[in-house]
């Protein structure tokens, strides 16, 4: 079990982002999902407190560079994860929180980054 956590998940595939969802919840954390990259810098826009970030690479409106790109330069340290099938995805900011890549087949590894938090 993790601590409660407050976690933005970032995924454009449905089916995707409704398994991971439930896994998630399954952990004890609060959950917050978007769509894609845009509509999580929306939400990040509005205040929302969070504990860390898992955003997919490749998606359509906003990918998860993008998203990265834009928390970096908030200047914030909130906890940022790549969890994606794209092999090796290119980092576009040097983030001091950037916890790493995780392979969405490997979710079991995906808690254990978060568990770092």
């Amino acid at each position: 079990m993790l601590k409660n956590l407050k976690i933005l998940l970032v995924e454009d595939d449905f089916d995707l982002r409704s398994i991971f969802s439930s896994q998630l919840k399954n952990l004890n954390s609060t959950l917050y999902v978007a769509q894609s990259g845009n509509e999580a810098i929306k939400l990040l826009e509005t205040g929302l407190s969070l504990d860390c970030i898992i955003s997919d690479y490749s998606m359509p409106n906003g990918d998860g560079a993008a998203l990265l790109r834009y928390v970096a330069s908030t200047g914030c340290s909130l906890p940022f994860i790549f969890f994606t099938n794209d092999i090796d995805p290119e980092i576009p900011v040097k983030y001091e929180k950037f916890l790493g890549t995780v392979h969405k087949l490997q979710f079991d590894e995906l808690v254990n980054v978060i568990k770092t938090i």
